[in-house]
């Protein structure tokens, strides 16, 4: 059986005793910056029956997956054509290699005297930090794609219908699967840094009033939750991709 396994059971070992080595070496440092185990599970345990919790944790999941989702479709049909053009692929190589490396952190200031701390804000900057890697992505699943397969649809008389169907989607769709996983991240860890550095709305901005009122078991509280989150968004999209990109390793 699969749980039979101990394998299967490493990480949960691997957790337990990292919660029990925080809780043993917390007893001997300044229990102010570093809460023990207990107070850090009673603060979170405390912060999961609040409505405001979860009204944060709504409107941080919102930002992302509405940005992450206007960023996909921005991204996907611009790298597509991009890759199938060579004028258009040559000359915004540079520009879009770029523009991928720019973190959203930096054009934060601008998009804040923009729209404020408002949600358009926070949506603004996950845009930003997920559209020019998925545009990256898709250009070079494009310009991937087997020539001789291409060469044989000609040989058919394929139309280009058929040839973006059968040849350069199947290509890029691998690509764009890659570069959505890499932007999903990018998008839950740039809606949370929109509350915690420019005050936008979410669990990023109650981290950030914790964090000033000296609250420190809820500081590491929301930094257990925000991990889970990530953990859990990035098995929703792996899961995701290989429902999708089913002939993966085949």
């Amino acid at each position: 059986m699969r749980f039979a396994n101990p394998k299967n059971w490493l990480w949960l070992i691997s957790l337990g005793g990292s919660i029990l080595i925080w809780q043993l070496v917390s007893v001997n440092l300044n229990d102010r910056p570093f809460p023990s185990a207990s107070k850090i599970s009673n603060a979170l345990w405390a912060m999961l029956q609040t409505g405001e919790f979860w009204g944060d944790l709504g409107v941080t999941f919102l930002i992302a997956m509405v940005g992450l989702m206007i960023g996909i479709v921005l991204a996907v049909p611009l790298g597509l054509l991009v890759g199938l053009n060579e004028f258009a692929f040559r000359s915004t190589k540079f520009i879009l290699d770029f523009l991928k490396v720019i973190p959203p952190i930096v054009v934060l200031p601008l998009v804040l005297l923009m729209f404020g701390t408002t949600i358009k804000f926070s949506i603004t900057l996950v845009v930003f930090g997920v559209l020019f890697s998925v545009i990256v992505q898709a250009t070079y699943g494009v310009r991937d794609t087997d020539p001789v397969l291409l060469d044989t649809l000609s040989a058919f008389n394929a139309s280009k219908y058929a040839r973006l169907k059968y040849a350069v989607l199947p290509s890029a769709l691998p690509f764009i699967a890659t570069g959505t996983k890499i932007a999903t991240s990018a998008a839950v860890i740039v809606s949370i840094v929109t509350g915690l550095v420019g005050s936008g709305p979410g669990l990023g901005h109650s981290l950030s009033v914790a964090e000033t009122g000296g609250n420190f078991p809820n500081v590491y509280a929301y930094v257990v939750v925000l991990g889970v989150v990530g953990i859990l968004v990035n098995m929703l999209v792996s899961a995701i991709d290989k429902r999708i990109i089913f002939w993966r390793g085949k």
